[in-house]
């Protein structure tokens, strides 16, 4: 499983996830699952919230301080 977050030049947040047969970006195919990809739009604070989980260390450098 592998999920990348990006930001579009015009502010918007997408999560490109790609994963195999047994992750959620799994494709059925017939009686099969095979590896699947899936761009997944986010608000800014779904992107927040997938960073706080995922890339801690990285939250201030793409959504500055955080306010107490």
């Amino acid at each position: 499983l592998k999920e990348t977050l990006y930001q579009k030049k015009n502010g918007e947040w997408f999560l490109l996830g790609e994963g195999g047969a047994m992750t959620r970006y799994c494709i059925n195919s017939g009686d099969s699952r095979c590896g699947g990809s899936n761009i997944i739009p986010l608000t800014e604070n779904e992107a927040k919230k997938w960073v706080e989980i995922h890339h801690n260390d990285d939250y201030e450098q793409l959504f500055g301080e955080v306010e107490e």
